[in-house]
């Protein structure tokens, strides 16, 4: 984690500060609840960067300034983290259970210290009891909690009521059907659970710990809906075919190489600049975000380059073909086909960090690639046109901010202005503080961070017209910035033939990766097996010996992490949930039975990944003849 993810962090956590001592509670609670939300982002995209390979905090050895930096302000937001959880436990503290259970407010006083310090409350699962669960549940629901297990002692009604709709009941102590536990758990997130409960006896804690352990088999055994690393990885493998036709994006490095390159997003203040852009567009080597692209296209500017990263099906987002014709588009590799189906004039596809290091993605896109890795596709854009050279990247129409709309053209709606509490808030470029959207609060952060692992190398440029504050970004509007008031007479113009130029061998080089890549693959199977069959016989013996197992995990973790690290990444939801469901574990064979089920799980992915490859295979194989 960057310097630039935590300094938001920080500031909500010193204005949270702020509130505990003016004895601001409901303010302070608002706030705590956001401080939640926001760990738990930044979590996340940490458990999803570790499980592709890719070290976040990479940059900081190499940075000994940064380094200083960073661990300032993580120490701060310890401190304030620290103050702030000794001020609930105390204020809770000050009062007994009986007085709590007197008011809402006691309710919700409670619930300050019970919730983790991490939470997600559209994701993640509160468990209650009997005791007190009709108060908590309603105490938790207004403060936006929408996922609950309810551990009952009573018989379960067959047709609930509506007002139960985000609640499955389970009899306290039985296990939980595993298709009850589908629709409240999240298609792309690991859900957080926690046992909120004013008075639990010691069976209560077991059988939450059984709940929780449910929830881990559940997403082990893959019966919930797809996660994106299963669905970029499946679309990867079907399109590897097609992916050694064409260009990978590093054919662009030569004419990325010193140009000063102008990232459109769609943010509505985009709209103010378009006339301008219009007259001065063969200044940039322009990147438009695929929601900017029509806009743009409309008002006169002809993007040379679009970009796209999301592997699901948004064809919607694709304008209409004659708009198209003329322009490239930088895809992720594992994009839905729908993207490659386009009309665009070629596909330039860049690495998925999770297949970058095998002989695949070597084989497609060369030995030596820089991690290309942004959540939002204006930061994925800038690092790696700058990770390819570019001497300046300006950005236009990178609000991140709400008020005006989300997108320009849009009208603004009234949602998105005046409930406050729905929101984060950032820096304006005029100093002022705008409400943001979380995921916009953590492309914040991401610019920032592009800033600190740049600003040596490039010239970096926000001519956004209003929105949020860029730390280490220059601020200026379009018509102030240098290449606007003097022509410096360069002209840039993507060579898409020249670009999209692949060697004679790429194919036959492709097709031998892929055997390599199906021979790994079979390998683990075989070894996940072999565990899977160890942990049911060291089972049924009673024996506590597990060196064996050990051995072969061993072995396992060596093909995930140097040999097939596309079935780690493939499986990285499967490997997140045993991590969580372990820690529920009561005994050895407890444990034995989850690791059966996880490596049976490894087991019919690597069968699923070798069917994708002997499939390509054959498909390459017919057109080589």
């Amino acid at each position: 984690m960057y310097t630039a993810s935590l300094e938001p962090l920080l500031r909500e956590c010193n204005e949270a500060v702020e509130l505990a001592k003016a004895g601001d509670i409901d303010a302070s609670r608002v706030k705590l609840d956001r401080i939640r939300y926001y760990r738990s982002v930044l979590s996340q995209s940490q458990d999803q960067a570790k499980q592709s390979g890719v070290d976040q905090d990479a940059a900081l050895q190499y940075n000994p300034e940064l380094i200083q930096s960073y661990l300032e302000v993580a120490t701060a937001v310890n401190d304030r983290l620290q103050f702030l959880h000794k001020w609930i436990a105390e204020a809770r503290a000050s009062f007994a259970l009986e007085e709590l259970r007197q008011s809402s407010q006691g309710f919700q006083l409670y619930i300050d210290d019970a919730l983790p310090g991490i939470w997600d409350f559209a994701q993640d699962v509160v468990v209650l009891t009997d005791a007190d669960g009709e108060h908590l549940r309603d105490a938790l629901r207004a403060r936006g909690q929408t996922k609950f297990i309810w551990m009952t002692a009573y018989s379960i009604e067959e047709d609930a009521d509506t007002s139960d709709a985000d609640t499955v009941f389970v009899m306290a102590g039985e296990q939980i059907a595993l298709p009850s536990l589908e629709p409240i758990l999240s298609r792309y997130s690991l859900p957080r659970v926690a046992l909120i409960a004013m008075d639990y006896s010691a069976n209560d804690e077991k059988h939450f710990h059984l709940i929780a352990k449910s929830i881990g088999t559940c997403i082990i055994a893959g019966r919930t809906t797809q996660w994106l690393p299963q669905m970029t990885a499946e679309q990867w493998l079907s399109l590897v075919p097609r992916l050694a036709r064409l260009p990978s994006v590093m054919g662009l490095k030569d004419q990325l190489e010193d140009a000063d390159v102008l990232i459109v997003s769609p943010g509505p203040s985009l709209a103010n600049d378009l006339e301008l852009l219009a007259s001065v567009q063969d200044r940039f080597l322009i990147i438009a975000t695929m929601k900017a692209l029509s806009a743009l296209i409309d008002a006169g500017v002809r993007p040379d380059i679009a970009i796209w990263q999301d592997p699901q099906d948004h064809r919607d987002a694709i304008p209409e073909p004659s708009k198209i014709a003329d322009v490239a588009l930088i895809l992720n590799e594992g994009c839905h086909p729908a993207f490659y189906d386009a009309g665009f004039a070629t596909h330039f596809a860049y690495p998925e960090p999770g297949f970058r290091g095998t002989r695949l993605s070597a084989s497609l896109h060369g030995d030596e690639t820089p991690y290309f890795i942004g959540t939002s596709v204006s930061t994925l854009g800038a690092i790696m046109v700058l990770a390819l050279g570019a001497k300046s990247v300006t950005l236009l129409g990178q609000d991140l901010s709400v008020g005006g709309g989300l997108y320009v053209g849009e009208a603004a709606k009234d949602d998105l202005t005046t409930d406050q509490e729905a929101h984060l808030t950032c820096k304006g470029i005029g100093g002022e503080m705008l409400p943001t959207l979380p995921n916009y609060f953590s492309f914040i952060g991401e610019f920032q961070n592009v800033a600190q692992t740049f600003k040596n190398t490039a010239t970096l440029i926000n001519a956004t017209s209003k929105g949020a504050y860029l730390d280490g970004w220059d601020h200026m509007r379009l018509a102030r910035h240098p290449l606007v008031i003097k022509d410096s007479g360069d002209r840039y113009h993507v060579d898409i033939a020249t670009a999209a130029m692949l060697p004679k061998e790429r194919v036959e080089a492709v097709l031998n990766a892929l055997v390599e890549t199906q021979e790994k693959l079979d390998h683990a199977a075989k070894i996940s097996t072999e565990i899977h069959k160890n942990c049911l016989s060291t089972i049924a013996s009673g024996s506590t010996d597990v060196t064996v197992i050990d051995l072969l995990e061993q072995r396992l973790k060596l093909i995930f992490d140097e040999e097939c690290p596309v079935l780690r990444y493939y499986t990285s939801r499967q490997s997140l949930a045993l991590t969580a469901a372990i820690a529920s574990v009561q005994s050895l064979e407890e444990n034995l039975r989850l690791s059966a089920d996880y490596y049976d799980s490894i087991n019919q992915a690597a069968n699923k990944l070798i069917q994708l490859c002997a499939d390509a295979q054959g498909a390459l194989r017919e057109e080589i003849g």
